[in-house]
Order: structure tokens, then C-alpha cells, then sequence
């Protein structure tokens, strides 16, 4: 499929920040790598799915089997691709991947980190659309994980940058998550709104 932008992906996380986004106009512009129940409702380019649960999830699913998945659990879901790389958390790895495509093959040049919230809410309950459904019941987030995802994040965009330019897409407070502030150098990384990508698409 041609896409809009053809130096660009969208790291798609399950944050609550990417709720109401037309997900099928952002697949048309971008290439979409999405991340474990996403596949649910919407079918991204590529899918990551990292966990043992996710991955018998998917195959009972038959998804591997018509949809490209990465998984490093692979052995439990037919047609997957193994992962080749640290055991990160899946929206992590599907950064760590988009950024070593771009290195091997020169053309990407910008990732949109999308519903990559990392942070919880007040009461500490997982930000996640599909918290409460099978694979996520009463999951806590807690600081430690938080704190784990900003700190392979801000890896990648530290191994990569400048040659790939990174923006961090939020619906809400058009800031940094508190949990990845520390983690980038200001000039890193790009704040941008929900409205101001929107207007890409």
C-alpha cells in the first residue's frame, strides 16, 4: 500500500491519550506499527506482540496467518516472525525495530510516537484502551514499569537521533509524560499536539 509519507512510521501504543484517532487515515499517510491488542479492532502494518498470553491470543486468532507479526514468542503464534532483539517491552521493541529499518535502509527519516503514554493515571491503574479485557484484568501500572518503558524509549532516541527525527504525539497536556522528561535532551525529540498531527493526515 502507497503511503502519504514514505520516510515516516507511527509507533501506535494502546495509551488512552490516542482514544477518537482515525486510526485507517493515519495507516493511509504512515506505515503503522501497532502494538498486542491493537489487532482487535484495527489491523496496523505490523504488529508487536512480546508476551506468551498475546501470542496464543493471536494465533487462536488465526492473525499471523494473513497479518505480519513480530513476537518473542513466535513459537506460539503461527506465522509470526521471531524477535531479534533485547527482551524490552512491546511498544519499545516496536521502536527499537522502525529505528533500525531506517538505519539499514536509509528511509526512515521521522517517527510519531502515538498512545505511547507512558505514565498511569491517579490511582495507579494501567493507561491502557483495553485495560479490564482479557490479558489486561486489574493490571496495575506501577511507577517501576513507567519508568522502565521511558528508559528503553529514551535509548533508542538517544542511539538514533539525529538521523532519525522522533515526535511525541499527546491528545492532552502536549507535554513529555513525566516518566520520559528526564529520559530526552530537548532537542531530541519534538512535542506535538493531536490537532497539529492530524493536520498531516
Amino acid at each position: 500500500m502507497q503511503k502519504k509519507y514514505d520516510d515516516a512510521v507511527v509507533i501506535l501504543g494502546n495509551g488512552e491519550s490516542r482514544k477518537g484517532l482515525n486510526l485507517e487515515k493515519v495507516k493511509a499517510c504512515y506505515s503503522v506499527y501497532g502494538c498486542n491488542a491493537l489487532y482487535r479492532d484495527f489491523t496496523p502494518d505490523l504488529l508487536f506482540a512480546m508476551d506468551k498470553p498475546m501470542a496464543i491470543e493471536l494465533d487462536s486468532a488465526g492473525y499471523g496467518k494473513t497479518n505480519r507479526v513480530i513476537s518473542a514468542r513466535a513459537d506460539f503464534c503461527e506465522g509470526a516472525e521471531p524477535w531479534n532483539g533485547p527482551t524490552w517491552m512491546t511498544g519499545s521493541c516496536a521502536l527499537l525495530y522502525a529505528c533500525r529499518e531506517g538505519l539499514r535502509t536509509g528511509k526512515i527519516k521521522r517517527i510519531f510516537l502515538v498512545g505511547m503514554d507512558c505514565s498511569s493515571n491517579d490511582n495507579q491503574m494501567k493507561n491502557n484502551i483495553y485495560r479490564e479485557t482479557l490479558h489486561y484484568e486489574g493490571m496495575a501500572q506501577p511507577i517501576a514499569v513507567s519508568n522502565r518503558m521511558a528508559k528503553e524509549v529514551s535509548l533508542c532516541v538517544e542511539m538514533f537521533y539525529p538521523e532519525i527525527k522522533f515526535f511525541h504525539v499527546d491528545s492532552k497536556n502536549k507535554v513529555i509524560p513525566v516518566m520520559l522528561s528526564h529520559a530526552f535532551r530537548t532537542e531530541s525529540i519534538t512535542l506535538m499536539s493531536r490537532e497539529d498531527f492530524e493536520e498531516t493526515l
